[in-house]
């Protein structure tokens, strides 16, 4: 009787948080593309980086905006069975959770280049997928040996992507500038660009099924956090000469972190 209490209000805070994505978050973000089309109409030294940007932000934005509308509806359905206890509910329910999470990691790191007053918005949305998250672990892992390192594994694995979407981004704006002076060109320039966003796309994917305790999930996420820290260091390597490209180095770094935890639990045996 105990565990189908904790399943309905797990049932409970899933529809919640459905209707805080519709409703809250899609303002949010809606608002912020606002103040980003504003702050883009400004003049710029990097004239051209920015007007990239702002072309780039004017397609990114929306399709997050979508992508949010689509994760509350989805919570909304998922709060039916969750409500009910069915356990691939919960793990679907978390897996997008998971994506608000990666989205607002993402956020952070792009509104530097519109308003660093931006930050906060990040957050926020960044705070709402991990603290929801949270709850749906905490029941799902309440008997579970190692459960505190399996929490921070999931929030080591969401961060990565986060971090990794964002390289994506700053890597997509240099190729960008560099387009402009072709001489400056070469293979290296295209190694690992896109690569990572097909880290963040498997571990979407992947994330269902990795807290779920299956073998599908443990590959699935592996390939991709393998996938986003080569990518990254290529990418360091490589130097586009940014200023900013010494933050591929952490991000290259966190998601060999976050494997190497990923396979002491395998060991272990949680995912065989």
């Amino acid at each position: 009787m105990r565990r189908n209490k904790k399943d309905k209000r797990i049932g409970i805070v899933v529809f919640i948080c459905g209707v805080i994505l519709i409703t809250l978050v899609s303002q949010i973000l809606f608002s912020q593309f606002l103040s980003a089309v504003t702050e883009m109409q400004e003049p710029s030294a990097e004239s051209y980086r920015m007007q990239t940007v702002s072309t780039t932000i004017n397609y990114i934005y929306p399709v997050l905006n979508d992508l949010t509308l689509v994760m509350g509806i989805g919570l909304l359905i998922l709060s039916i069975p969750v409500y009910r206890g069915n356990l691939f509910g919960k793990t679907l329910a978390l897996g997008g959770l998971a994506v608000i999470s990666i989205i607002g990691a993402f956020i952070i790191e792009t509104a530097p280049y519109i308003s660093n007053q931006l930050i906060q918005n990040g957050i926020l949305i960044l705070l709402f997928g991990l603290l929801s998250s949270l709850i749906i672990l905490l029941n799902l892992y309440s008997s579970e040996k190692y459960k505190l390192l399996k929490i921070v594994l999931f929030i080591m694995i969401i961060i990565s992507a986060g971090g990794n979407l964002f390289g994506t981004y700053e890597a997509f704006l240099e190729m960008q500038t560099l387009l402009s002076i072709p001489e400056e060109i070469n293979l290296n320039n295209f190694t690992g660009m896109y690569s990572n966003f097909f880290g963040v796309i498997l571990t979407a994917v992947g994330i269902p099924y990795l807290a779920a305790f299956t073998k599908k999930g443990f590959w699935i996420i592996s390939f991709a956090l393998l996938i986003m820290s080569i990518s990254s260091l290529n990418i360091w390597i490589n130097d586009f000469s940014h200023p900013h490209m010494i933050l591929y180095l952490p991000v290259a770094i966190l998601p060999a972190i976050t494997l190497a935890i990923l396979i002491f639990l395998k060991r272990k045996g949680s995912y065989s």
